[in-house]
């Protein structure tokens, strides 16, 4: 296994491939690392020659090669990638006859697989190699569980959110970076605590009779799968703004728990 490292302005030119990581015939785990300003002809970062390594939680940015500039996979080979960062690398993957399989990862340009993006990561400061996420970042909860990967290279518990953040680093959010009333704006929380931000709003205490309900549908039925966490995601990013609108007008909130008691009276019926 490979984890951990800062691997920077390697070079290879005694073959031409892999100027971070040259594998050849086996299949090492790579994970959280940072894989920066290496040179290659071919894979700046990553060269994988018949190998099915699992490459994971890594952010591989600014290599250069004149293909695979990120990695670069030949020989049959089925490499296993997600959680990885691969930007300003150029030709960010190259495959000839390898089958590799990248998901969840944040691929300049793109690159076929479920749940990729294409988006600045929005590193802290990549001209002085901080590749820390930024606030705001789309890597943000926007990885997969992997079990495997515990911390990341800075030792922090993965994940810090309900799902796993993409690339070397998890986001780790600081009092600052939280929004008035609601706690941290990135990553929220999850079974510990409550998180049901409107509900909290309109009811007016997280220990409320029907915001520990909804919470308990919430752990029960939403986090343990994909799809779920995907929905609690979306209402983490979108609901905070909501709730502190909403908290401060009677009204308002007379109205959403009018709205929100069908749905309780259903979720206890089927608890």
């Amino acid at each position: 296994m490979l984890s951990g490292f800062v691997i920077r302005n390697g070079g290879n030119t005694l073959y031409g491939t892999g100027g971070g990581i040259d594998i050849f015939e086996s299949s090492p785990t790579i994970i959280n690392n940072i894989i920066t300003d290496n040179i290659a002809d071919v894979g700046g970062g990553i060269s994988c020659d018949a190998c099915s390594s699992i490459i994971m939680n890594n952010t591989i940015t600014d290599n250069t090669a004149t293909s695979g500039g990120g990695i670069y996979c030949i020989n049959t080979n089925s490499p296993y990638v997600a959680n990885t960062i691969l930007w300003n690398n150029g030709d960010e993957i190259y495959s000839d006859t390898a089958t590799i399989t990248v998901e969840h990862s944040n691929i300049e340009g793109n690159y076929p697989g479920t749940g990729n993006i294409d988006a600045d990561p929005l590193f802290v400061d990549a001209a002085n190699a901080d590749y820390h996420l930024q606030t705001g970042s789309p890597c943000i909860d926007s990885g997969v569980y992997t079990g495997a990967v515990v911390n990341d290279i800075d030792g922090n518990t993965r994940p810090q959110g309900l799902i796993y953040d993409i690339g070397a680093y998890e986001y780790v959010a600081t009092d600052e970076d939280a929004a008035p009333g609601t706690g941290d704006s990135n990553h929220k929380e999850g079974a510990s605590g409550s998180g049901c931000f409107i509900a909290t709003a309109v009811y007016g205490t997280p220990m409320a009779h029907e915001v520990r309900v909804l919470c308990s549908f919430r752990d029960t039925y939403l986090l343990p799968n994909a799809v779920g966490q995907k929905l609690v995601s979306l209402y983490y990013k979108y609901s905070p703004p909501l709730a502190d609108y909403i908290k401060d007008k009677p009204y308002l909130k007379a109205g959403v728990r009018v709205m929100l008691k069908p749905l309780i009276w259903l979720i206890e019926k089927i608890r």
